[in-house]
This record gives structure tokens, sequence and C-alpha cells, in this order.
């Protein structure tokens, strides 16, 4: 969805720089135009073989007017070659097939949590649900660090490590339940968002592992 919106102020920024330099080299041509006469400009394109073989015979040219030729003709040229360029660019950054079928099947995800799913339900994408998992990656690291430590080291307790403790009981208690409140994919990817097969996918994967491991976390604590 994010790429579809953006893709349309990408091509509008490609065609205003396209337009900006075609402005300029034709800016160039003018000025260029200006110090030759006309015969000269008519034949402005033979000038690059004329200058070819005075640099095979050795010779090279010191006419002025031959240069100010040469010099039109590669700016023509290269116009019309940033001209070609530029004209393919919206082909170039055009979504492929598999990206529009990507495209279509988030605004059907999208379109099912409208539709199908309770308000308290988050679709498994969705940057809050995203940003809880980071957290709990970070948490995360956090216990697989200190538990080892505490067990060998037993470091006197402190305000942080008290803190940290509350925080990541707290924490792993909280995603119990927001566990219940999150959809979930099916092998053939079908999004579920129906809060009683959610409930039922949870409590016959994680919940048992989860709910034992922070019951003891709790007795722990409260002992």
């Amino acid at each position: 969805m994010d790429y579809q919106s953006k893709l349309p102020d990408l091509l509008a920024g490609v065609q205003e720089e396209h337009e900006r330099e075609v402005a300029t080299l034709r800016q160039e041509i003018e000025q260029l135009r200006a110090r030759l006469s006309d015969d000269e400009v008519a034949n402005a394109s033979n000038c690059t073989l004329d200058l070819a073989k005075a640099e095979e015979n050795g010779s090279p040219s010191n006419n002025s007017s031959g240069q100010l030729k040469f010099e039109l003709w590669a700016t023509f040229d290269k116009a019309q070659s940033l001209s070609r360029a530029f004209k393919s660019a919206a082909d170039v950054y055009k979504p492929s097939s598999d990206e529009h079928e990507h495209l279509d099947e988030l605004e059907a995800e999208k379109a099912a949590m409208n539709l199908l799913a309770p308000c308290w339900v988050a679709s498994p994408n969705s940057s809050k649900r995203l940003f809880w998992d980071m957290t709990g990656v970070v948490i995360l690291l956090y216990d697989l660090i200190m538990i080892p430590v505490n067990i060998a080291f037993e470091p006197p307790a402190n305000g942080f490590l008290d803190l940290m403790g509350w925080v990541t009981l707290v924490f792993w208690s909280l995603d119990i339940v927001c566990s219940f409140c999150v959809g979930y994919y099916m092998k053939d990817g079908t999004l579920v968002v129906d809060p009683l097969k959610i409930a039922k996918s949870y409590m016959m994967s994680w919940f048992p592992l989860d709910i034992i491991i922070v019951s003891v976390d709790w007795v722990i604590v409260l002992a």
C-alpha cells in the first residue's frame, strides 16, 4: 500500500527532473545556434565526420566554427538520449505483476480486518503489533543475559534490577493477553481474525508454555 501510494510522486519527480534537464539542454543548443550561421546549423550533423577525419590525418582542426558545430551536435545528441531515457523511466518503475498481486493481497487483508475483525483485534502486520514484537525482542535479550548472571554471580539488589524485574514480568504477562487479540495466518495464507479461532489457536500452541513460565515468575516475585 505504501509503495503504491508513493509511486505517483516518484514518477512525478522523475518527470520534473526530465523537464529541467531538457530545458537546460535546449538553452545550450540555442546559445550554440546563435553563434553559428544558418548554413552551418544545417550542416552541423556532418561535423563529427570532418573532425574524425582530421584526427586520423594527424592534423587537428583550428576552425572555431567546426568546433561550434561539434558542440551543437553533441548537445543535441545528449538531449535526444536524455529524452529517451526519461521516457522509459515510467516503465522501469512500474510494479511487476507479482507486486500488483501483493498489493491486491494487502488490500484484501485490510478489507477483511475492517469487515470481520472486532476493533480490539489487531493485524499481525500492523505497526502496533510490530512495535510490540520488537519490544519483546529487546526484553528477551535482557532476560537471556541477566538470568545467567543472576544465577552465577548473584549481584546485589539495586533499583535498576528491581525495576527491570517488574518491567519484564508485567510485559510477559500482558503479552499473554495480547496474544488473544492478534490475528494469524493459516497455512494457505488466509488471515484469521475471529476471536474464538484466535483463542483456540493460541491455547493449542504457545499458551501452556507461556502461562507456566509467567506463573513461576509471579510466584518467585510474590514469595
